[in-house]
């Protein structure tokens, strides 16, 4: 398995999200959790993730990022991901995931 990781952090007005690694089965819930505390940070206007560490990701992911936009939506702010590899990017396009959520 490949390693994962995922960072949060406070940059002025928005909570970044990094995940590190392949996006899967197995660590699409770290990821979820990490997305849930970006959106229940006190004050955060919006959440951030960025992408450019991810080095696969597969419907687990996507889903994730879905859940998160959800969540997002329910407090009022917004999810936007950034920076995707072309690989992750190309996922991101097909599934529609692209345009709902990149910046």
């Amino acid at each position: 398995m490949m390693h994962f990781d995922c960072t949060s952090e406070r940059l002025g007005d928005a909570v970044v999200v990094t995940p590190y690694g392949d996006l899967d089965r197995d660590t699409a819930p770290r990821l979820r959790a990490a997305l849930t505390e970006a959106v229940d940070e006190a004050g955060a206007d919006r959440v951030e993730v960025e992408l450019r560490h991810v080095t696969f990701m597969d419907s687990s992911g996507i889903g994730a990022l879905l859940a998160g936009h959800r969540l997002a939506e329910g407090a009022g702010i917004s999810l936007r991901v950034r920076g995707p590899s072309p690989a992750v990017r190309t996922v991101l396009e097909v599934t529609g995931v692209w345009g709902l959520l990149g910046s």
